[in-house]
């Protein structure tokens, strides 16, 4: 009897633990802020240069620029706007406000809808599974010269080199909703 009273809380706690997980669908990491106000995952790391907005064309320039406009915007998990944004907050309002296409509003939905690539263009966006083993909870878009900009949950809007380690463990890959 103690045995199978063992187990069931072990499966409730198992069963907790997932739905926790499953809850809080943007994670990010510790990135450092340097003097020269870049971005990196290790102290006194130099990301990849940014590409500028105005080397991007069309449409795909529209929507990084509309992603730059909320840079330094604190992450507010379900946010939707300059008050506070979360990750899949950021990509939907960087659409609609870029190219004014409309994408769904939750990152794994935004995986299902986004046709695969494996060779990302600024625009794009980038997915992730970061506290998550069966879905994407995490996404960002591409930015050009393997940088991206998404909403950290510790430092909100940045735009960090996809090149450090904690985002190639977690990177699932790359879709494109522009034609």
């Amino acid at each position: 009897m103690k045995v199978v009273k063992t187990r069931n809380k072990l499966f409730v706690k198992s069963i907790a633990v997932t739905i926790l997980l499953f809850l809080f669908s943007c994670s990010s990491s510790v990135v450092y802020v340097s003097k020269d106000d870049s971005y990196s995952s290790k102290p006194g790391a130099i990301p990849n240069a940014k590409v500028s907005t105005s080397e991007i064309k069309g449409s795909r320039g529209d929507v990084v620029k509309a992603a730059r406009s909320f840079k330094g915007t604190k992450y507010k998990f379900g946010g939707m706007n300059k008050g506070g944004i979360d990750c899949s907050g950021l990509t939907y309002n960087s659409y609609i406000k870029g190219i004014n296409k409309n994408i769904p509003r939750v990152a794994n939905e935004q995986y299902k809808s986004a046709r695969a690539t494996s060779k990302p263009k600024p625009g794009d966006l980038v997915f992730f599974r970061m506290s998550s083993w069966f879905k994407i909870d995490h996404v960002g878009i591409y930015t050009g010269n393997n940088n991206m900009i998404h909403a950290s949950s510790k430092f909100g809007v940045v735009e960090v080199s996809l090149n450090k380690e904690y985002y190639q463990k977690r990177l699932v890959g790359f879709g494109s909703i522009i034609e």
